[in-house]
Formats: C-alpha cells, structure tokens, sequence
C-alpha cells in the first residue's frame, strides 16, 4: 500500500465526513482505525510527475502517480491499483502504464472485486 502526502491530507479531510459514514455505515471508531493502518502500514512515496496519460478526473492523478511513485521506488515490482473507479479501470492494459523509460516502473489497474465494507 502506498501514499503520498496529499492523498493522505485528502484521507484525513473527507473520511470522517458524514456522507461517507451514513453510506458505508461506518463510526468514527471504524474511520480512526482505517487512518491508523493508513498512517502505519503504507509506504510513503513521491508521486510521479509528469503522468504518462491524462485522466478525465483530476481527482484521480494523484492515486495513479502515488502508484507510479511507489513503483518507480520500488524497481522490477508490478504495482496493482485495485479500484472501482471506472475513470482508471478505463487505463487497465494501457501501454503507457507499462515499462516506463525512467526507473521502470509499471503499474496495472485491477478491478474490485467486492465492496467495502
């Protein structure tokens, strides 16, 4: 699992918004916990820049570069982003996202297979 500083500033500002936890049914003990294995597990990258493709949701950069960013840090390693979002599940088998000529890196999109929670 990788993040960057401004996706886990994003994290920290709109989990513990109502709208999330009325639609996924979580508490604000539920939140704080899922932070905490945020802010322990996952490794904290530099996002890639510049992207080698450009999305439809600006949003979604910053996901794709913490990803790029983790596999450009971590050579010779596949990097998966598994998500939902239909705006990168749209880039799965891209060849941009493959090989790149810096650092190798490569990341392939994975569709969810289940939601959460």
């Amino acid at each position: 699992m990788a993040i960057t500083l401004q996706l886990w500033q994003e994290y920290e500002e709109v989990l513990p918004r109502r709208k999330f936890a009325e639609r996924y049914g979580l508490t604000k003990e539920e939140v704080a916990d899922f932070l905490f294995l945020i802010a322990s597990s996952a490794r904290r990258v530099t996002p890639w820049s510049p992207l080698p493709i450009a999305l439809r949701d600006a949003k979604d950069q910053e996901v794709l570069a913490a990803g790029l960013g983790l596999a450009r840090e971590t050579t010779g390693t596949v990097v998966y982003l598994v998500t939902g979002d239909a705006d990168l599940l749209e880039h799965q088998g891209d060849p941009r996202l493959g090989t790149q000529n810096r650092d190798s890196a490569r990341v392939s999109t994975a569709p969810v297979t289940r939601s959460w929670p």
